[in-house]
């Protein structure tokens, strides 16, 4: 059975007294009951391949009610009603007569699912700058009274502080490094290569240096181990790179998340730069174009001196696919299984 078949099955089948309504503070029962089933209905559709069965439904809206209360709830609903709209909208675009392009409006999506991260994780945005600010002028007495090495401590425990409340980065890599199997993590480290930060104004380095950060990982500890000789293995970083161990992704998934991938998020929300995380997969060519090759490379900023160039051999679809199922998971606490990350590849890199 397909999921758009199971999709329908579960719809037609749903029961919105089975889970704690939300919705509840409306004046009108039978409204607050028919809202819920629209959401519980919209839930199905968006989660397409990750509910399978209408109890999948029932236990993952619960137990996200029972942690995170009503309001938390009906912000979820609400944000995945409009980010599966515009998925279908896209969908819609890119089939319409084979001659629409959804190009570049497939970032838009991926940065929608980003933010469904921050939101079921808990995320809200806090300028760093205002808040620290707030929090100085509460202690202003004993600031001022610092010398510049306690300032620098100070500073420090604001930032620690402020990340533990407030850093969307770190939530952002705590769904992805608990809501992911090692395979799924695996796969994200394989798609992507970057090179070395080098400041604008600058040549970044060969293309064919970039490297997946685990590979990169790998040649700085050879390199340590090794004194003064030169790194064997200086061919291209490729799809036949062998595939991450688990102790490499448990150190480098955390800095994909944290380093590249919500900095590159912060380019489309505070700089409205092109930054792309995956090509588009999801468009039929226009007449007398050439088809998409499997891969993007682009640059981004990662502060307003550096640039790091990089690319990209995961599609939309395929992110989109991977996100989602990381938001399910988040959502209805699941724990992904334990599963292995695919053998090695004889290359290395």
């Amino acid at each position: 059975m397909n999921a758009a078949t199971i999709v329908r099955v579960i719809t037609s089948k749903l029961d919105p007294t089975k889970v704690p309504n939300p919705f509840a503070y409306k004046d009108d029962p039978a409204e607050a009951l028919r809202t819920l089933g629209q959401y519980l209905g919209t839930h199905v559709r968006f989660f397409e391949s990750e509910i399978t069965c209408e109890q999948d439904l029932y236990d993952g809206w619960a137990r996200y009610f029972e942690t995170h209360r009503g309001s938390a709830t009906i912000a979820v609903a609400f944000s995945v009603s409009h980010v599966l709209g515009m998925r279908e909208e896209l969908r819609t675009i890119a089939e319409c007569d084979r001659h629409h392009y959804v190009g570049s409006f497939g970032k838009i999506l991926i940065l929608l699912h980003v933010g469904l991260i921050e939101l079921v994780e808990g995320g809200t945005h806090v300028d760093f700058a205002a808040w620290a600010s707030g929090r100085m002028e509460e202690q202003w007495g004993d600031v001022q009274k610092k010398s510049s090495r306690d300032l620098r401590k100070y500073m420090a425990g604001l930032k620690e502080e402020y990340d533990s409340k407030y850093g969307a980065a770190r939530r952002l890599s705590d769904a992805l490094t608990k809501g992911l199997n090692p395979g799924e993590q695996a796969r994200l480290l394989l798609g992507y290569v970057f090179s070395a930060k080098y400041p604008l104004g600058e040549k970044s380095e060969p293309p064919w240096l970039r490297r997946h950060l685990h590979c990169r990982r790998r040649k700085e500890k050879w390199e340590k181990e090794h004194v003064g000789k030169d790194y064997p293995y200086t061919g291209v970083c490729s799809t036949n790179c062998p595939t991450p161990t688990a102790e490499e992704i448990a150190l480098c998934m955390p800095r994909l998340a944290k380093r590249h991938l919500y900095v590159m998020r912060n380019q489309l929300v505070h700089r409205a730069s092109p930054a792309s995380m995956a090509y588009d997969d999801q468009s039929y060519s226009p007449e007398n174009s050439v088809p998409p090759d499997g891969n993007l490379s682009d640059v981004f900023f990662v502060d307003d001196e550096h640039l790091v160039d990089y690319e990209v051999r995961l599609g939309t679809t395929e992110v989109t696919g991977i996100l989602r199922r990381c938001i399910w998971n988040r959502f209805a606490g699941v724990t992904p299984s334990p599963a292995e990350p695919l053998p090695e590849s004889a290359a290395d890199c």
